[in-house]
């Protein structure tokens, strides 16, 4: 893919779809928050644009660049992996993960990596997949630092406790994501809301996201009820339950939407709210329609053995 890349074409096109928007190299530069030289070097085709690059130009030219650019390659293949590695991130599963890795280590074999951004690019996709990989096999702190090191690729400076003093590509805020589990994960919930309601607030406010994207929103939310279910603060739980059941109805979206309700049920019982059970039903009835009978009959034993608490179905 690497090779075959047209990019003094593509970069052509890009310029005339700029000039016909009417735009300054200078105003599209600010709008994407890249140098002006990065988007002349584009247009010259001196440079493999990044993925998340070309997002932020889509957005601007009110054009979708990745469905372009596949005519000015041979292959669009590497772009598979970041959709791939949403629903890694989503699901956490074990099997995923591994051939995903298989895969991306036979892919970056097939072509020549002598471009340093592509390099770079590698180095940082592996290194999450590693990380995910530590946080799997319950590694909490491994994870942290490989997923640290990971973002020092593109962001040298990088600081968690200064996360405003830094711009995120899409692919650094999935990296942010899996942060924030991992840190939960060793014990420090502040520090984990605090990277989650960061990326939540710049998430929601995105004017059109694809179903990848509104899955992971889902699942900082669901981090977030985590996280403040294990803090015992039942009114925060609450509080970010409604928010993705509201969030789910709105965009018809069920992955997720039995979690909120069965934290949102567990937060009332706390608070010996009278209608506990009709959230705790409607999580069941929600896995039941799925098909997700394991889980369901999990979620009422559980529930049967932590709270005394008999889920009649």
């Amino acid at each position: 893919m690497f090779k075959s890349l047209k990019l003094v074409q593509f970069g052509e096109h890009i310029k005339q779809i700029r000039r016909n928007s009417g735009l300054s190299q200078a105003e599209v530069a600010a709008q994407a928050g890249l140098s002006r030289d990065t988007i002349r070097r584009i247009e010259r085709g001196e440079v493999v644009v990044r993925f998340d690059t070309l997002v932020m130009l889509s957005e601007i030219y009110k054009r979708d660049l990745l469905d372009d650019l596949r005519y000015f390659s041979d292959s669009t293949v590497l772009f598979t992996y970041y959709h791939r590695l949403d629903e890694l991130i989503v699901t956490n599963d074990i099997e995923t993960l591994s051939q995903l890795r298989q895969d991306f280590g036979r892919f970056i074999q097939q072509y020549e990596t002598d471009y340093p951004i592509i390099i770079q690019t590698k180095n940082q996709f592996e290194s999450f997949l590693e990380a995910i990989s530590a946080l799997i096999s319950q590694q909490y702190e491994a994870s942290v630092e490989i997923l640290i090191q990971a973002m020092k690729f593109t962001n040298p400076s990088f600081d968690m406790d200064d996360l405003l003093s830094f711009k995120y590509t899409l692919f650094e805020q999935r990296l942010l994501i899996v942060l924030a589990q991992a840190i939960s994960r060793i014990g420090d919930y502040k520090k984990s809301n605090k990277i989650l309601r960061f990326l939540y607030n710049r998430m929601i406010k995105l004017s059109s996201v694809s179903l990848n994207e509104k899955q992971l929103l889902v699942k900082i939310l669901v981090n977030l009820a985590d996280n403040y279910h294990r803090m015992e603060n039942d009114k925060q739980v609450m509080k970010v339950a409604q928010t993705g059941i509201d969030y789910c109805n709105e965009h018809f979206l069920m992955y997720g939407l039995h979690f909120f309700l069965y934290r949102l049920g567990i937060a009332k019982f706390h608070l010996k709210l009278p209608d506990y059970q009709v959230a705790l039903l409607h999580s069941i009835t929600i896995l039941r329609i799925q098909q997700m009978n394991e889980m369901a009959d999990y979620y009422v034993d559980i529930t049967k053995q932590q709270y005394q608490i008999d889920i009649i179905e």
